[in-house]
């Protein structure tokens, strides 16, 4: 077994980070520029794709996730089902609530709030 184990890592190459690596680089310069502009309702979306690419390609290919066989795959795919529940959920509950229950400041996030409450 641990000749099987030194000729699977001997197959590896440093493409794969070296493409990893600058993909990062050019999701971290798109954020940071994307941050520099308004783009409304789809602020969110927008910032959460790029995150999710982000994590995407250093859990496929830093945590060698890409070599792994199907179980891992599938508890993977489970994790992040789980993740965008919990952030629709919490969308909803946000989208939902009286307007004066929501913080101070927040009146921005929300499109059917267009005044600020005063404290």
């Amino acid at each position: 077994m641990a000749h099987d184990d030194a000729h699977a890592h001997a197959n590896h190459s440093a493409k794969p980070y070296i493409f990893t690596v600058i993909a990062l680089y050019v999701f971290t310069i798109l954020t940071f520029t994307l941050a520099q502009h308004d783009f409304g309702e789809w602020n969110f979306f927008i910032a959460m794709t790029i995150a999710l690419t982000k994590g995407m390609l250093v859990v496929l290919f830093f945590m060698h996730l890409w070599d792994q066989p199907g179980a891992n795959r599938m508890t993977l795919v489970i994790a992040i089902l789980f993740v965008l529940t919990l952030i629709a959920l919490t969308c909803s509950d946000i989208s939902t609530r009286f307007p004066l229950a929501l913080p101070p400041g927040s009146f921005r996030a929300l499109d059917h709030v267009s005044t600020p409450v005063a404290p």
